[in-house]
């Protein structure tokens, strides 16, 4: 038995997960403190070196969150309004300042999210993209290949952004993404197509708009401001309308569904869902649904 418990007074206790550095004997207790102590200390020394005083020195900066590119600014052929491209927080290029001419003359082109300055050899000029747009509407017409017209649309979209193009025809594109976009219900797009319109809207002069454009995808932001519930944008863009915008077929509309949509009126909302004007009713298939299982909810306590 002595001899048993010898060997069991021998045997080592069973380390617990963090005992390296975490339990230590009474020996090792000072020893360890002091290479801690110095090990840390040597790091609070680096960490004070590095002050906003006196930045870090490139080979010694830390970063915080995932690597980013960030690349000088190149030289562009033709014309171009900044010196460079900078980058956003989300890693996207900002190509607002990088203006170039585009010399292709591909019909087609698939759409490449760009990582460095765009080539002027593989950007198509305005009277290139006139064609690949009619043939875009023309290939939908077609075949309905909604995987096809999107790619292409944006494209044509990168094509007009890196050139700094935005006039009538920048709002041509973007009107026939937002309609094809609504017809597949493809909220993303639509959605994007619709802010960058109302910006075009709100810049360019009213001699360049399209006819009865800009009130007829008012009243689609209308509607999508009823899909998403954005009842603070909504009344900002009810209170921005004059008494002539209101007048205009497809914003009328869009304001008495609003009105029925706001007072629970359902029945009067699914009159107006059946008369929605231009692609009025796309824009309500996406909220119908529930607009519907609402009223049947009242129905039923009723």
């Amino acid at each position: 038995m002595r001899g048993k418990q010898g060997k069991q007074q021998q045997k080592p206790e069973k380390s617990h997960y963090y005992s390296e550095y975490g339990r230590m004997t009474v020996e090792e207790d000072e020893e360890r403190l002091q290479q801690r102590a110095a090990r840390f200390g040597s790091g609070l020394k680096s960490q004070a070196v590095a002050s906003p005083s006196s930045p870090t020195p490139p080979n010694k900066r830390r970063r915080n969150g995932p690597l980013s590119l960030v690349l000088p600014p190149l030289p562009c052929s033709g014309n171009s309004s900044g010196p460079g491209f900078i980058e956003d927080t989300a890693g996207d290029m900002d190509w607002s300042d990088l203006h170039v001419v585009g010399t292709c003359r591909d019909i087609e082109k698939p759409y490449l999210r760009l990582t460095s300055a765009p080539d002027a050899s593989t950007v198509r000029p305005v009277e290139v993209l006139r064609i690949s747009l009619q043939k875009v509407k023309e290939q939908w017409m077609k075949s309905q290949d909604y995987r096809y017209a999107c790619d292409q649309l944006k494209s044509i979209r990168q094509d007009l952004t890196v050139q700094g193009i935005r006039d009538s025809f920048t709002m041509s594109v973007y009107e026939t993404h937002a309609r094809i976009a609504l017809e597949k219900e493809d909220h993303e797009e639509f959605n994007q197509c619709q802010t960058q319109l109302k910006m075009l809207y709100s810049e360019l002069p009213p001699t360049q708009r399209h006819v009865g454009g800009s009130m007829e995808f008012t009243a689609y932001r209308i509607l999508y401001y009823i899909f998403t519930k954005n009842t603070l944008d909504l009344t900002t863009t009810l209170a921005s309308l004059s008494e002539s915008d209101k007048k205009h077929e497809c914003v009328a509309h869009a304001l008495a569904l609003r009105s029925a949509w706001s007072l629970g009126n359902y029945h009067r909302f699914f009159i107006l869902y059946q008369l929605a004007p231009r692609m009025g009713g796309y824009l309500i298939d996406w909220f119908a649904n529930r607009e519907r299982k609402a009223a049947l909810k009242v129905m039923i306590k009723a």
